[in-house]
C-alpha cells in the first residue's frame, strides 16, 4: 500500500480502479481456467487450490450455486451445462443421500443449489433430491430444545447455529416454491422466527453465531449469517428485518464500508460471497439500489483491483493484493460473484459534467446534484470535472462517503475539500481521481483516508 501525506489527508491506492462489464466476464473465465475441470467427459469439479485437489461438500455446493447466480444475471445456458457436470461430479463423490454428513448446514447448501437449479432447468432430479435430503436433515436436526431451531451437527447436537438455520429457512422456502406444498412454507416461517427470536438483535440487525445446549450465546457476527438472514427475510416478506441486517453489515462490519478481510484457506473464505448473493437479490427485488448499490460497488471495485496480473484471480481479502502463490478456489469465488452481480462503476465512453459553482458552507455536491450541471447526483455513467477554482466539498458529517461518478477530475484550481467532522473517515473516489492542476485539501482539521486511484497529469505539480 502506497501512502502520500498532503495537507493532513492520507492517500491510499486501495481498491480504486473501477471494472467494466467486460471485466466481469474476465473474472469468470479466469476462475474457470484456474479451477474447473472435467473427467470421464461429464464429471465436473472445482479444484481446491490452483495446485489441485477438489473442493469439499459445502464449498462445492456454494460454487455450484454461483453458476445459478451467473445464469440469472446473464441467461447464458453455458452455466447450466456446467452445473449439470458439477452435479454429476458431486454425486460421484457423495451420492444422492447426504445424511451421512454430520454437518446439517452442509446439506442445506446443496439443497439450496439444487432447488435453484431446478427453477431454471425444470430437471426434476434436482428438485427431488433437494426435497429428499431436506426432509432427512430436518427430521434429525429440528428439536424443541432451546425453543426450537435446528442443531448444527448431528448426532452431536450441542449447539444451534445461524449457519444452519438461515440456509434451512431459505431451503424450505425454495422447496415450497418448487412443489407448492405449504407445509414447507410453514417450516420456513417457523425456522426463521426461531432464528430471529433467538439469534438476532432486533434493535441493531446483528445476527449471532449460535446458542449452545446450556443456553449460552456466541454473539459473533459474520457476513455469512447476515446474508442468509437477509435472504430468508426477503423470501418471507420481512423487509424491515432484512434492511436492519443489511444496514448493520454496511455500517458496523468491516472498515469504511468495505466488507471484512476474511482468510481464504478456511470456511471464512466464502463468507462475503454468500452475503453478496443474498444482499444483491434483496436490493434488486425491493428496489433499494439508492441505499446499497454504491456501497456494493465500492466492494466490487476492491475485489477487482486486488486481482493478480498473472491470471486475474482475486482472493477474499479485498484490502490486500492477491499473492502469487497457490490460491484456494473457495477464497476466490466471492470476487467472481460480486463483480458479476453488482453493476459496474466504470463507463469509459460516458459524458462529462462540470461543477457550475462552488459548494457553499454547510453544503455538498459530493453525493447530490446541488451544483453539477444538469442538477443530477453523480452516477457511474458520467465523468465529473471540478475546475476554474470551484470547490467540491464532502458532506460535513462524521460518516464515510463514496463518490459515485465514473471519474472525478480536479483541474485548473479545482478543489476537493474534506469537511468530515470526525477523524479517520474514509472518502472513496470509487473509480479514478485525476489531479490536473487541482487540489485535495483538508478544510476540517480531522484526519481522513482517501481511497482511490490518483493520477497526476503529466507536467503538473500538485498540492
Amino acid at each position: 500500500m502506497i501512502w502520500l501525506v498532503a495537507l493532513g489527508v492520507a492517500f491510499s491506492n486501495f481498491k480504486a480502479i473501477a471494472y467494466t462489464a467486460t471485466d466481469a466476464q474476465t473474472m469468470v473465465t479466469s476462475f474457470n481456467n484456474a479451477f474447473y475441470f472435467t473427467t470421464n467427459g461429464n464429471l465436473g469439479y472445482f479444484r481446491n487450490t490452483t495446485d489441485g485437489g477438489t473442493t469439499w461438500f459445502w464449498g462445492r455446493a456454494n460454487q455450484m450455486e454461483m453458476l445459478i447466480d451467473l445464469y440469472e444475471q446473464s441467461s447464458n445456458t453455458v452455466y447450466l451445462t456446467q452445473f449439470q457436470q458439477l452435479y454429476n461430479g458431486f454425486v460421484s463423490d457423495y451420492g444422492t443421500d447426504w445424511i451421512w454428513n454430520e454437518f446439517n448446514d452442509d446439506i442445506m447448501w446443496m439443497v439450496i443449489a439444487c432447488s435453484r437449479a431446478y427453477q431454471y432447468t425444470a430437471n426434476t432430479t434436482y428438485r427431488d433430491v433437494a426435497r429428499s435430503n431436506f426432509d432427512s436433515c430436518y427430521a434429525r436436526a429440528w428439536s424443541s430444545d432451546l425453543g426450537g431451531g435446528l442443531w448444527w451437527k448431528s448426532p452431536l447436537n450441542t449447539s444451534k447455529n445461524a449457519c444452519v438455520n438461515g440456509p434451512a429457512a431459505i431451503a424450505s422456502y425454495l422447496i415450497y416454491q418448487n412443489y407448492g406444498d405449504t407445509n414447507y412454507l410453514a417450516k420456513s416461517e417457523t425456522i426463521y422466527q426461531w432464528e430471529r427470536a433467538t439469534l438476532v438483535d432486533t434493535n441493531t440487525g446483528r445476527v449471532y453465531d449460535s446458542i449452545n445446549i446450556s443456553g449460552t450465546k456466541d454473539m459473533t457476527p459474520i457476513t455469512y449469517n447476515e446474508g442468509t438472514f437477509i435472504g430468508a427475510a426477503n423470501f418471507l416478506g420481512y423487509t424491515n428485518d432484512a434492511i436492519l441486517a443489511a444496514n448493520y453489515t454496511k455500517n458496523s462490519m468491516g472498515t469504511g464500508g468495505q466488507l471484512p478481510n476474511y482468510e481464504e484457506d478456511s470456511d471464512l473464505g466464502g463468507f462475503n460471497g454468500i452475503f453478496i448473493r443474498w444482499m444483491v437479490k434483496f436490493m434488486n427485488q425491493r428496489g433499494l439500489q439508492s441505499s446499497y448499490q454504491l456501497w456494493l460497488q465500492q466492494n466490487a471495485n476492491a475485489a477487482w483491483n486486488v486481482r493478480r496480473s498473472s491470471d486475474n484471480l482475486s482472493w477474499s481479502k479485498w484490502w490486500d493484493q492477491t499473492p502469487d502463490d497457490a490460491r484456494f478456489s473457495f477464497g476466490c469465488w466471492g470476487s467472481v460473484l460480486i463483480v458479476n452481480l453488482v453493476p459496474p462503476t466504470q463507463n469509459p465512453g460516458g459524458s462529462v459534467v462540470f461543477l457550475n459553482a462552488s459548494d457553499a458552507a454547510n453544503t455538498s455536491s459530493f453525493e447530490s446534484g446541488l451544483n453539477w450541471a444538469g442538477g443530477a447526483a453523480p452516477l457511474w455513467t458520467t465523468h465529473y470535472v471540478v475546475a476554474g477554482s470551484h470547490t467540491l466539498r464532502t458532506p460535513q458529517d462524521p460518516a464515510h462517503h463514496t463518490f459515485a461518478g465514473s471519474s472525478l477530475t480536479l483541474s485548473n484550481g479545482g478543489v476537493l475539500a474534506f469537511k468530515n467532522t470526525s477523524g479517520s473517515r474514509y472518502v472513496s473516489i470509487g473509480t479514478d481521481l485525476f489531479l490536473d492542476g487541482g487540489e485535495v485539501a483538508n478544510w476540517a482539521g480531522n484526519s481522513a483516508l482517501l481511497g482511490g486511484k490518483v493520477t497526476l497529469q503529466s507536467g503538473r505539480r500538485e498540492n
